[in-house]
Order: structure tokens, then sequence, then C-alpha cells
């Protein structure tokens, strides 16, 4: 907290002022204004206010950088920071309730640029994690909302999982947000936020096992809708060409040991092929997600996947539970007779009826 910040601030600058008071009543003795003696002018100091201890050591520093061009020995305020105090402290006009509150704006600030530097570096490294995993499982956002815009049943699935999901990780940490509407941080204090040193292993364990259920179940479950991945990589596209190239090399594969089966020469192509793609898997299987990952549309379907990971896990889970929210709010109800909507069964519609002829009340 800010405040503790400050208090910590003030606290350094007093005790470093108790180390250079030495130093401090040397050179205020050689000041011709003062008729005091030593003693009298070390007691002033050790007895005056907070203000007065740091106003004296920002400026013992200050003396020593334009004497010197360099800090005192053993110093624990480099130069920069110094330009930082001395600046608050003048704006402060030495009011330690000004000064402190300066102290804690400053810090932040601070925080506040150290935050926003760690979220935009956070983001890059999410983007680039993204698009390896767009090329490398297939995670083309424009074929999978065309998908799911024409494939009624697909839809409903994934709606269906989108409704469990909102109820079954509502709790999780991995999509709460851990700060307030400021942006600042809030602790996780929860069980699964804290680990002690006797049971990280079980813990870790624990989250490893969540994570390979999560991956045998809904992920499974979605992937089997929206048919992510990249499929057998053009091998029965392939199978031609790729049999024509390398059948009768014998680095290749020892057709010589398999064992044909005249009667089905597909298979026998496509067993030939599996055992290609297998030994020449970079050239064959990499090569078919670069060749077909790098077209204009489907090029653009994993730069808006990268582009949807960077927001983070609590946007979408957020944006997740308003639309399920939205979904189950349901239609108003509407009366048999009349059409006119009610919110309680017991309670009967006004009927305001207005007479316009001259000289008769409207009659409500």
């Amino acid at each position: 907290p800010n405040d503790n910040f400050s208090l910590v601030i003030i606290d350094v600058l007093k005790d470093e002022f108790q180390k250079r008071i030495d130093e401090i009543v040397q050179y205020k003795m050689k000041l011709v204004s003062n008729n005091d003696s030593e003693e009298n002018t070390r007691l002033n100091l050790l007895h005056s206010s907070d203000m007065i201890k740091i106003k004296e050591i920002i400026e013992y520093y200050g003396r020593c950088y334009s004497a010197n061009g360099s800090a005192p020995p053993f110093s624990i305020i480099d130069k920069d920071t110094w330009q930082i105090f001395q600046l608050h402290l003048q704006n402060s006009f030495y009011d330690i309730e000004k000064f402190t509150k300066k102290m804690e704006d400053w810090f932040d600030d601070s925080m506040n640029r150290a935050s926003g530097w760690y979220k935009r570096q956070t983001q890059v490294v999410l983007f680039l994690i993204g698009m390896v995993l767009a090329f490398t499982f297939n995670v083309d956002t424009i074929a999978i909302a065309g998908k799911l815009s024409n494939d009624k049943d697909a839809r409903d699935k994934l709606v269906t999982m989108a409704e469990q999901a909102v109820e079954k990780y509502k709790d999780d940490p991995k999509v709460k947000r851990m700060g307030d509407s400021n942006g600042n941080i809030i602790p996780d204090t929860s069980e699964a936020g804290i680990i002690h040193n006797d049971s990280i292993f079980k813990k870790y364990q624990a989250k490893a096992d969540s994570i390979k259920a999560f991956i045998n179940g809904d992920l499974k479950k979605a992937n089997d809708i929206i048919a992510l991945g990249w499929g057998d990589y053009g091998m029965a596209i392939n199978a031609k060409t790729a049999i024509d190239n390398y059948l009768n090399c014998s680095s290749v594969i020892d057709t010589t040991k398999i064992n044909l089966n005249k009667n089905a020469p597909h298979e026998d192509s496509m067993r030939i092929v599996n055992l290609i793609y297998n030994k020449h898997w970079f050239k064959y299987k990499v090569g078919f997600v670069i060749s077909n990952g790098t077209g204009g549309k489907k090029f653009l379907g994993f730069l808006l996947t990268a582009l949807a990971i960077c927001l983070g896990s609590p946007f979408w889970f957020d944006l997740l539970n308003k639309l399920v929210k939205i979904r189950a709010a349901g239609k108003k109800e509407e009366t048999a007779d009349t059409g006119t909507t009610t919110t309680n069964g017991n309670q009967q519609p006004v009927i305001l009826n207005v007479n316009t002829q001259t000289g008769e009340e409207a009659v409500g």
C-alpha cells in the first residue's frame, strides 16, 4: 500500500540523517550565520522535526552531488532518486503531510507504469503463444465462426457446454479477476492460491490431474464439435505424389518388407504413405501446416485467434457469463387475452379510458 511506502521512505531518510549527523554538523559549523557551538548545533538537529531532518539529509546529498559529481560513501540514494526527493520536497513547501502525499502519489504512478509495462509485455508473449497454438492446432476463428453459424447441432452443443462451464468454473482462480475496478491487484487468499511448503507436490499433482481431466473431457468434446486440428496432414491428398517420389528410394523406406495386398492397392498406398510421413514428418506434416496456414483467409483467422488470447481468460469468462445470463433471462410473460405484459401473476393490468367528448370527464 502507498501509505506503507511513504512511511518506509520517511523512516529511511530519518535513519540516513542519523548516520550522517556528524557531516551535517560540520557543514553547519562552517556557516557564517551559525553562532551556536557544535554541541548545541547537534542537539538542535537531533531534536528538530521530521521535516527538518529530511530537508537536511536531502540538502547534504545535494551538496555531495554538486561538489563531487558523485554520491557520498555508502550512499543509499542515487542521483535520480535524489532529484525526485528534492522536487517533491520543494513542491510540498516543506510540509510533512504534503510531502507524504507526494510520496504516495509517486509510488502509485510508478506502480501504474510498471503494471502497464508488464501488461504490454504479457500481451506480446500471449500473442506469440496464441499464434503458435493457432498454427499447431488449426484454431481458425473465421472457420469456427462459419461452422457454428451453419451447423445448428454443433452450435447447440457448444452453448450447452458454455452454460455448464460457467457454473463449473465460476470459482476457479484461473478465471477470477485478481484486481479491483481501479486495476489494483487483489491478493489471492483462497485455498487454491495458498501453497504450503509441506503440500507443494500434492497441490501441483492435483492441478496436473485437473488439467488432464479437462483435456480428456471438455476440451476433447469441443475439439470434436468444431473439428480442430489438421486431420491427416493431407496424407490422402498427397498419397500419389509421395509414393511417386519415394516408392523406389530405398533410403526412405524398404518397400520389399511390406506385404503388398494386390486386392487392396489403396490400403497399401496409405500404409506406405503413413510410413513415409512418420519418417519425414517435418517435410510433410510441418510443410502441410505452413503451406495451408499462411493463406490470406486462414492466416487472418489465426491472427484473430492470437488477438483473442491476448485478452486473457478472465475477460472471456466474464463475457461468457454475461451471455449465458442474457440467454437464461427468457421472454416476458404475456396474457392470453389482452397481450399485455405482466410481471406478477396476481397483479391486474390497469386500463385507462379517455373520453374525448366535450363536457365529460375522463374516467380511469
